[in-house]
Formats: C-alpha cells, sequence, structure tokens
C-alpha cells in the first residue's frame, strides 16, 4: 500500500465511517419517531399506522409501504379508513423534524391506495360522501407544513350503514402550493391552494333502492377553471314503467344519460360535494337524453301547490350562478301510462338545441339580473321546427312563453298519441303554429296563431278502436279543414285559461295549447279527438 493510499484512507475512511453511522441514525430515528410524529395531534381523528419504512439520508425523503389510515372514531359514525401499498415523503427537512419534531415535507404521495367510506345516519340527516372525505382530508394534510400533495392509481369504496354503495375507481388527486395552516372551510381541499387536479376513470353509486348514478371519466383542473365528466347515467336497474307501477302513488319517475358536460370558468370556491356551491361562466350538456314517466292508474298523493319556473328555481338550496348553460344534441320525452287501459302515451321533443342565460339562486345576483331566460330550438319526434323562448323574472311568480311551432305533418301525432285519443288524424299539415303564454300563479293569458291546411279526421267506436264512418264524416263536414291567413273564417283566437295549482307550469303550456286549438277547429265532435 504507497502512501497516497494510506492518506487517503486516514483521510476518507473517517468521513465514510461518519457518513454510514449518520445514515444509519437517522434510519433507526425515523423508524423509531415517525409514527409517533404523525400522530401527535391529540384532536386528530385519524391515526398512522406504519409499516416498513425506507429513509434515503442523500434524498431527504421517506418511503412507506403498507401504510394503513386508522379511524378514532366510532364505527357508527361516518368515517374514513384506508390502506396504502406505498406512500412517500420528500424533500423532508430535517433540521426541523429532529430539534422541533415537525414534519415540513415538499410532497406527501399516496400510491395505489384504497379508501373506505363509511356512512352512517345521525338524529340531522346523513352526512355525504363528499363531506366526510373533506374532513379526512383536512385532518391528514394537517399533519405537518405539507406543500404539495399527490394521490395515484388510488380507489374509494362506499358504505351506507354497512352495506357497500358505490365504488370509485382509479383515483387520483394532485394538490400544489398546499398553506396547510390557513384553513378554508368552504373548499373542497380545506386549506389555501394554487391548484387542485382531480379525476377519476368510473364510478357507481346506488343512490336509492335500485338505481344506480354511473360516471364515466372526471376531470377537474382549478388551474384551467375546468371540469368535464363523461359517460352520465341515472337509471333504475329494471325499466321506468315497472318501478313506477310498485309505487303507492303516482310521481315523475325520472331517468337520464348524458354523453358529457363541461364546466368552466369556476374559482376555489366551488363545493361540488354535500355543502353545493356552484359560480361557474359556463354549463354545458352534451347529448342529454331525459326520461319522465308518470303511472296516472295509481291513486295521485296529497294535493299541494306546484310551483311554476320561479318556484322551482327558489326550491333549490345551494348557491347556483350559471352565466350560460348550453343544450346541445339532446332530447327529452315525457310519457303516461293511460288510466282505464293497459296503454302508455310518449311525447318526445329531439334534436334540442339552446341555451338559458343568467341562471342563479343567490339574490344578490337575481335582484341584478331580475329574469333568466330560456331559448330553445327541437323538433317533435324529429318533425317539424319548434322554438322556444321562455322569460322568468325572479321577483314573482310569473312568466312570458313565446312558442313558434312550423313545417308538421299532423298525422306524425298519431304515433304518440292515439293512447289518448279517440280516433286519429287521417291527414293534414301544420303551417305554423304561434302561441304567445303570459302566465301568472292563478291563470294564463294566450294568444294564438294555428294556421293548416288539408285536415282530415276519423274518429272511432266508443267500444273500441274501430272506426266511425258516420261519426266521422259528421266531424269532417263540422270541423274547418283549412285555416290559413285571407280565408273568410280565419282564426286566430286570444283567451285565458285557468291554471290547476296542483300541476306543474309545463301542463298548463299543454291546457292552453288544447283548449287554443279547440277554438280553431270548431265542431262538438271533432272535439272527441281528445279523450278528457
Amino acid at each position: 500500500m504507497n502512501r497516497i493510499t494510506k492518506v487517503l484512507l486516514v483521510f476518507f475512511l473517517p468521513l465514510i465511517l461518519a457518513g454510514v453511522g449518520y445514515g444509519w441514525y437517522w434510519q433507526k430515528w425515523v423508524n423509531e419517531n415517525l409514527e409517533s410524529l404523525l400522530n401527535q395531534n391529540v384532536e386528530s381523528d385519524y391515526q398512522f399506522k406504519l409499516g416498513e419504512v425506507d429513509f434515503r439520508i442523500f434524498e431527504r425523503s421517506i418511503f412507506l409501504k403498507n401504510l394503513k389510515i386508522i379511524s378514532l372514531k366510532s364505527d357508527t359514525v361516518s368515517h374514513v379508513r384506508g390502506e396504502i401499498e406505498q406512500a412517500f415523503l420528500k424533500n423532508v427537512h430535517l433540521a426541523r423534524l429532529l430539534l422541533k419534531k415537525q414534519l415540513l415535507i415538499d410532497e406527501l404521495g399516496f400510491i395505489h391506495p384504497t379508501i373506505q367510506v363509511n356512512l352512517f345516519s345521525n338524529t340531522d340527516k346523513k352526512e355525504m360522501p363528499e363531506s366526510t372525505l373533506q374532513h379526512f382530508f383536512g385532518d391528514i394534510l394537517s399533519k405537518g407544513e405539507i406543500k404539495n400533495f399527490r394521490l395515484s392509481q388510488g380507489a374509494a369504496i362506499f358504505y351506507e350503514e354497512g352495506a357497500r354503495k358505490g365504488t370509485a375507481y382509479n383515483l387520483g388527486i394532485l394538490v400544489n402550493g398546499l398553506e396547510t395552516d390557513s384553513i378554508k372551510a368552504q373548499y373542497s381541499i380545506p386549506f389555501d391552494y394554487q391548484r387542485v387536479y382531480f379525476s377519476f376513470d368510473s364510478l357507481v353509486y346506488e343512490v336509492e333502492e335500485g338505481q344506480y348514478l354511473r360516471l364515466g371519466k372526471m376531470r377537474l383542473d382549478s388551474k384551467l377553471e375546468r371540469l368535464s365528466i363523461k359517460n352520465i347515467s341515472l337509471l333504475y336497474q329494471e325499466e321506468l314503467e315497472k318501478v313506477a307501477r310498485q309505487k303507492d302513488f303516482q310521481y315523475d319517475l325520472i331517468e337520464l344519460k348524458m354523453d358529457s358536460l363541461k364546466l368552466s370558468g369556476f374559482g376555489p370556491e366551488i363545493r361540488l360535494d354535500y355543502d353545493f356551491d356552484v359560480r361557474a361562466r359556463k354549463l354545458e350538456l352534451f347529448g342529454l337524453d331525459l326520461k319522465d314517466y308518470r303511472e296516472r292508474r295509481l291513486p295521485r298523493p296529497k294535493d299541494e301547490v306546484r310551483p311554476m319556473f320561479q318556484g322551482m328555481i327558489s326550491q333549490v338550496n345551494f348557491p347556483l350562478r350559471l352565466d350560460t348553460l348550453e343544450i346541445v344534441d339532446s332530447q327529452i320525452s315525457y310519457g303516461e301510462s293511460v288510466p282505464g287501459s293497459g296503454e302508455n302515451w310518449t311525447i318526445q321533443f329531439k334534436e334540442m338545441n339552446g341555451h338559458i342565460i343568467n341562471l342563479t339562486t343567490i339574490p344578490e345576483y337575481q335582484t341584478e339580473k331580475k329574469n333568466f331566460e330560456l331559448d330553445l330550438v327541437t323538433s317533435l319526434e324529429g318533425s317539424g321546427n319548434l322554438k322556444a323562448k321562455i322569460l322568468v323574472p325572479y321577483d314573482k311568480e310569473e312568466f312570458f312563453m313565446d312558442l313558434d311551432f312550423n313545417n308538421y305533418s299532423l298525422h306524425h301525432l298519431n304515433p304518440m298519441l292515439r293512447p289518448i285519443m279517440n280516433g286519429e288524424i287521417a291527414q293534414g299539415h301544420l303551417d305554423r303554429m304561434k302561441m304567445t303564454i303570459q302566465a301568472n300563479e292563478f291563470t294564463a293569458n294566450v294568444q294564438l296563431i294555428f294556421d293548416y291546411r288539408d285536415l282530415k279526421v276519423e274518429l272511432y267506436n266508443k267500444t273500441g278502436q274501430k272506426k266511425n264512418k258516420l261519426l266521422s264524416g259528421l266531424a269532417n263536414v263540422a270541423i274547418h279543414q283549412s285555416n290559413l291567413p285571407g280565408d273568410k273564417k280565419y282564426l286566430g283566437p286570444n283567451y285565458m285559461v285557468s291554471r290547476n295549482r296542483t300541476r306543474g307550469p309545463f301542463h298548463l303550456v299543454w291546457k292552453s295549447t288544447k283548449e287554443g286549438i279547440m277554438q280553431v277547429i270548431p265542431g262538438g265532435l271533432a272535439k272527441e279527438l281528445f279523450l278528457p
């Protein structure tokens, strides 16, 4: 061994031994103290149970395997449990850790976590999944001064009263610029932050027995102020008509499917959890397919006053402000069973596009905007052109509606309305129907233009669906076969319709339409075309 080698050994060996000893000391210290440091807050509802601990001194990082998060709450109170395959604490401030026993880290990360959300009823209301998760993440992130948080490839499993209700798959969360000493209870992540990115690939949740909410890919980016969700559905396992027949009373049951939605232009105060708060520039709904069905063969529930449009907005119990709600390539259908028969009738509006502007539940914005407005273009079962404009003031239960429907072959109504018609329309063409409605809580003043030509009807016998030639002939003599501008007997009636306050605004629109048509197409026999 030459002299230089000896000098190097004398000089570097102590350094190497010191480095090894330093690393051994820190590894031992972290193993003995990290769990107690993470759990030192006596007010915390959650504690860490550590598995394997790997402290990498030169990276100033701690890597964990098989980490468990245990709830200190009672098993009958809403709480969360977690099992995490891998976790890491990056760029740990060692001096503060050793001298003050405080955690200051650049990033906390969970990889492949499984989060179990357990929900239980209390005397007030059932705590929602998001409120429980908000408290959980708030508790976890307050265990130190954490600048960034990352969760990847996670799963969340939801239980209600011990029964499994839903699962979110491939869950991801990224929070940058956290200030865990700055509590913001109104935020979903209850601290100040620079950016939140939240995602999952799919979610399934049983909302009610036999009714499931399904969501596809969800992405939320607070920096871009953008939320997107794909492949949305709220469906019953059984057919809607069968579910309706199982109820004690007749109600409107709703199912929906949607290709996607996009929400843009929101701030950090957005809440999509139990304490809903949505204030955004624009909400876009793509490919909405909404079905509403009522089983009219069942008894009606106790009559109560039903709201119109302004009253519906007043019943929304969370802060909402949307500058624009855009509806793209959508369709809506309404159906009923027919009492006294085994048939149903359905009316469907297809190819629907339009928007609602200035929609809000917040009083100061209602005062500023004064009303909200809906403009819609659609078709009836794919035929005709229907334009609708509705103006609703925020300060009173009234609305103004302008409907314009043109270029429609009237016999297309037969497949939709045959179960509630005592006959059918053999031929006829609607050139234009324009109806304006000024409605309040009790009445509607209506103006109707109903321009049609070449109308011919066929009525059935009272006992069945067999055509009655005599009644049909008398009806076609009694009615106006055409009603066009310039005709000697041209009619464009103005009339008033009383509102049934136990029914909603669309019932009033239907009643107003039916009343006007009966005035334009006179003749008692013709009026038998529609069943009461």
